[in-house]
């Protein structure tokens, strides 16, 4: 099928009231001055519980320390991070210990 948004996608206006509903955020936008911090912990809270983000993106796009407190407390799901901040991700930085996160 179409899914529920019957083949079309969100516009910048949209996706952020709709946030609950989604199991599944993929961020892919380039890394501008607009794009920076674009998923804080406000949006990330917005999220529906047990979602997964997938960041695609770039590092900067997505606040770290927000989406690891998310991951920990159990309100995301899990994350999947092909960027990071800062890139490589130090040994001993907490993304790598934290449930659920995928580097």
């Amino acid at each position: 099928g179409e899914g529920a948004l019957g083949g079309r996608a969100l516009g910048e206006a949209e996706w952020r009231a709709r946030l609950g509903e989604f199991d599944w955020v993929i961020v892919s936008v380039p890394a501008t001055e607009a794009t920076n911090g674009l998923i804080d912990a406000a949006t990330i809270a917005a999220m529906k519980p047990g979602s997964r983000l997938v960041n695609v993106a770039r590092g900067s796009v997505i606040d770290q320390e927000a989406m690891i407190a998310a991951l920990e407390s159990g309100h995301l799901g899990g994350a999947f991070c092909d960027v990071t901040t800062p890139e490589p991700l130090p040994p001993d930085h907490p993304l790598w210990r934290v449930p659920n996160a995928h580097v």
